[in-house]
């Protein structure tokens, strides 16, 4: 099944055709101070944005500064109007619920830019969505999808020189998280919440770039149990899968499918990416690691040592 949505174009600031030194001037003068407001990270569609010195056809998957992330603090029953930042640290109570208790989630999204200078992102209102189903989840005050919107908008703007050029294969990655920052000692919902987006421009998610990947079947680790938090995005799914996937990677694999935890008979999902199964030469039905799928899992071979390496195409994370 092919899944289409929508790109969103948030009316960016255009690249321009060849270097110019006076406009990377204004740039540093428009984002000069550590800390501003929402209302003041947008450009304007005239600007024109020089790109950052890096090579784009080079970049990993790994975080990369740039200038300015947001941030925006729940407290006494709302969000507040953000503010964006230069910092890269976060200031925690060493109580926060976060850090205790697992009150944290987040998201993942990619903004792209076209043949004609504009800035794309793709389905952004769902990822908006599902961050808001995950904090409803774990009972954090989930956040308001226009809220959502404009930080990822806001952000882009904000490191609109870092978003990679067309043609580069490179993107921005942006990860919006919500962290319970209120002190608990108690297991109970942290009173406060601190919703911050940044992002940075990545390669490839694996190694191997846009080619296929070599994975393998785990039958000794599950990610996440029936009716728990399997299908949210929370920080815990991914620490609990992380012993499979470095000894998958230590045996020179890219990463595990995960098979149901009940009979170990269907593959659940593949850890940190959509999965597609070729059933009889034809795509199945099936888009892995969406909560919208249509179902959620294809049947293995009788034998489960039959699928031990597999060889498939896995889209990024």
């Amino acid at each position: 099944m092919t899944f289409v949505s929508k790109q969103v174009n948030l009316g960016l600031a255009r690249s321009p055709s060849s270097r110019n030194p006076a406009a990377s001037d204004q740039q540093s003068d428009h984002l000069s101070d550590s800390r501003r407001t929402v209302e003041t990270c947008a450009i304007k569609e005239t600007s024109v944005v020089t790109k950052a010195d890096i090579d784009w056809t080079k970049l990993g998957f790994a975080y990369q500064k740039t200038d300015y992330n947001i941030r925006y603090t729940w407290r006494d029953g709302s969000w507040n109007e953000g503010v964006l930042t230069m910092d890269e640290v976060v200031p925690l109570h060493m109580a926060a619920a976060c850090l205790h208790y697992g009150q944290e989630c987040f998201e993942g999204l990619k903004a792209f830019e076209t043949r004609e200078g504009d800035v794309v992102v793709f389905r952004i209102e769902e990822n908006a969505r599902r961050l808001a189903r995950s904090c409803r989840r774990i009972l954090m005050e989930a956040v308001p999808e226009e809220t959502f919107v404009g930080a990822v908008s806001c952000v882009i703007n904000a490191n609109r020189r870092f978003v990679p050029p067309y043609g580069t294969g490179a993107s921005m990655y942006i990860r919006p998280l919500v962290l319970g920052t209120g002190p608990r000692v108690g297991v109970k919902p942290a009173g406060e919440y601190m919703f911050i987006v940044f992002a940075n421009p990545v390669g490839p998610y694996f190694k191997a770039g846009f080619m296929p990947v070599d994975l393998v079947v785990e039958m000794d680790v599950d990610r996440a149990a029936p009716l728990g938090v399997g299908d949210v995005k929370v920080g815990g799914n991914y620490a609990a899968g992380m012993r499979a996937s470095m000894g998958a990677k230590d045996k020179g694999f890219a990463e595990v499918l995960f098979l149901d935890v009940r009979e170990k008979r269907f593959i659940d999902e593949s850890g940190p990416a959509n999965f597609v199964a070729i059933t009889n030469g034809q795509p199945s039905s099936c888009v892995y690691g969406r909560v919208d799928a249509e179902c959620s899992s294809v049947s293995a071979p009788a034998s489960a040592e039959a699928l031990s390496t597999t060889r498939c195409i896995a889209s990024n994370a």
